[in-house]
């Protein structure tokens, strides 16, 4: 579960969420995995649906699952999406495309590891 993730605005479009997922999908190792942001952050919920998240209703959740999300957005002052990448077989290739984007984002520029501004 991705919770409170926020982006500097200084730094936003610069590839830094994009390094933050490119480690969550190295790590989640083809597992499910889910994230809650703001219902009107729509430059966030594009790059989370460009990725591959998918919108999911809380009550579609197992119950279990849904009180530990409940717990997750409580006491939030904004609507929150909920948003769930499937987990499947092959999800080392959208990493390796990922990891292309990246390169290029760094020739351009962008944020890279180990490059300061």
């Amino acid at each position: 579960y991705v919770s409170a993730v926020a982006t500097a605005p200084a730094w936003r479009r610069r590839g830094v969420a994009s390094a933050l997922l490119d480690a969550l999908d190295g790590r989640r190792a083809g597992r499910a995995c889910f994230l809650h942001v703001a219902d009107d952050n729509g430059p966030a919920r594009a790059l989370y649906e460009a990725r591959g998240f998918l919108a999911i209703a809380p009550d579609d959740l197992d119950p279990a699952l849904s009180a530990g999300v409940a717990l997750e957005i409580e006491g939030s002052d904004e609507a929150q999406a909920l948003l769930f990448v499937p987990g499947a077989p092959g999800a080392g290739a959208k990493t390796a495309k990922a990891g292309a984007k990246k390169r290029k984002r760094a020739k351009r520029g962008g944020f890279a590891k180990g490059r300061r501004r």
